[in-house]
């Protein structure tokens, strides 16, 4: 088997896995922090949910500037937006 099949297999179980897991965050508790220095429950979910889309964009980038820490590079563009529905959602059921 090729190494590109071995890690596409590995990373179609890692997806299965991270969406069974963001599937079982609460909604109330998506303000929780383990600590006050930590990001929330709500945050967290959404940066490993996003962490694929940082991936491909790293691939797929020819050049990626990570010292700017308000890049605009395309996994942080769908971040923002996915949050952004999430928190939208969320304030809708009444939260």
């Amino acid at each position: 088997m090729q190494i590109n099949e071995l890690l596409i297999r590995e990373f179609d179980q890692e997806m299965a896995s991270t969406q069974k897991t963001l599937e079982r965050v609460p909604a109330d508790k998506w303000d929780w922090k383990p600590q006050e220095k930590s990001g929330s429950l709500g945050w967290m979910a959404a940066h490993v949910a996003t962490l694929p889309g940082f991936t491909t964009a790293t691939i797929q980038t020819h050049e990626l500037d990570t010292s700017c820490p308000h890049s605009q590079n395309p996994a942080r563009k769908r971040a923002l937006r996915w949050l952004a529905s999430q928190t939208s959602s969320f304030n809708r059921c009444g939260h």
